[in-house]
């Protein structure tokens, strides 16, 4: 396998602001495991509420260090991405910045959809 859709496909509809769309990069029995809130998230309800609230931040984005990206093969049908990216958004009228490190395990069906997701702020 060499077709590693995601997490190219999460970042673009992230970056634009389309809610539903990344909501649709989703497996619908996903994990969560967010950078901003401590409890996993289980349920494709609180995947929508996690992202409605990061996207209602001014100018809230993800920029990925390409160079730290790996890809494992783990079936013919699903393949691990791990990596770097940071988050952003502006708050008070400063720009806000947060270097994280993530975790993709993806399903490939008609699409690839994400069924584990785990991402976590780098320690300073």
């Amino acid at each position: 396998m060499n077709d590693y859709l995601q997490p190219d496909l999460w970042s673009k509809e992230l970056n634009a602001g389309n809610l539903e769309p990344l909501l649709q990069c989703y497996a619908e029995d996903a994990i969560l495991f967010a950078t901003f809130q401590a409890e996993p998230i289980t349920t494709p309800e609180g995947i929508r509420d996690y992202f409605t609230g990061f996207l209602a931040r001014e100018g809230a984005g993800v920029r990925f260090d390409s160079s730290s990206i790996v890809h494992h093969s783990l079936s013919e049908n699903s393949y691990m991405s791990t990596g770097l990216y940071e988050f952003f958004y502006r708050e008070n009228g400063e720009d806000i910045r947060h270097p994280a490190r993530f975790s993709y395990v993806v399903e490939i069906y008609s699409v690839h959809k994400i069924k584990h997701h785990h991402s976590s702020v780098i320690p300073a």
